[in-house]
């Protein structure tokens, strides 16, 4: 044999292999398709398998709370109806509640007017007495807002007064200023004057409201004196007034 012909056979022999190998890989190919398929079809028949099963368990439950309803629905009924009784019976327990107070108040009032139609004259004497008492109390507190009233008027008329002398001392002294700008000398001298009028000012308000307020006290207190004496008289003479009508 030549070098030629024991090449072609070489060459041959090269092809057959890979033909070969190349048939093996495409069945080998072939093969895995298959399980993959037939893994995939059992997979899904499983799930179909538990899906149904799923599908059953759901159904059965159903029927059994349907079941199970059904047998509770006549003790719903009695429960409801036991519950509607039990309403009524307390309305009425509360109607009859209702229309025995009403009677018991009627009946008392009955016996208040019964009562206040048999007073006599010495119970009409002691009312005139108590409204007597309660008029003088009524002018007293009158009086004495008044007088309260007017003191609390007089001070902030004070207050007002002595803002307006404050302003009027300030207008004044900013025109002085501004007149004498040139002598630094005599504008001092003049702010020094406007302090002591300020507070010359402010010490004869001061001294007007405390004699205010003392001249307030001080009828305050003759008021409450008045207040107490009368409601002494008013007293000693009601019992008086019943130490008579008794003998």
């Amino acid at each position: 044999m030549t070098k030629k012909k024991r090449k072609k056979k070489r060459k041959k022999k090269k092809r057959k292999r890979k033909r070969k190998k190349k048939e093996r890989k495409r069945k080998r190919k072939k093969k895995r398709k298959r399980k993959i398929k037939k893994k995939k079809k059992t997979k899904k028949k499983k799930e179909k398998e538990e899906e149904e099963e799923e599908e059953k368990e759901k159904k059965e439950e159903e029927e059994e709370e349907e079941e199970e309803e059904e047998e509770e629905q006549p003790e719903k009924e009695e429960k409801e109806k036991e519950e509607e009784e039990e309403e009524k019976e307390e309305k009425e327990e509360e109607e009859k509640k209702i229309t025995g107070f009403c009677h018991e108040s009627v009946q008392w009032l009955y016996g208040q007017a019964c009562q206040l139609a048999e007073t006599t004259d010495g119970d009409r004497q002691k009312a005139t007495g108590h409204r007597n008492l309660v008029v003088v109390v009524k002018v007293v507190v009158v009086v004495v807002v008044v007088v309260v009233v007017v003191v609390i008027v007089a001070v902030v008329v004070v207050l007002v007064v002595v803002l307006v002398v404050v302003l009027v001392v300030v207008i004044f002294s900013s025109n002085s200023r501004s007149s004498s700008s040139s002598n630094r000398s005599s504008s001092s001298k003049s702010s020094v004057v406007i302090v002591e009028v300020v507070v010359e000012v402010i010490e004869v308000v001061v001294v007007k409201v405390v004699v205010i307020l003392e001249i307030v006290v001080e009828v305050v207190v003759v008021v409450v004196v008045v207040v107490v004496v009368v409601v002494v008289v008013v007293v000693a003479f009601n019992s008086n007034n019943r130490s008579s009508t008794i003998s």
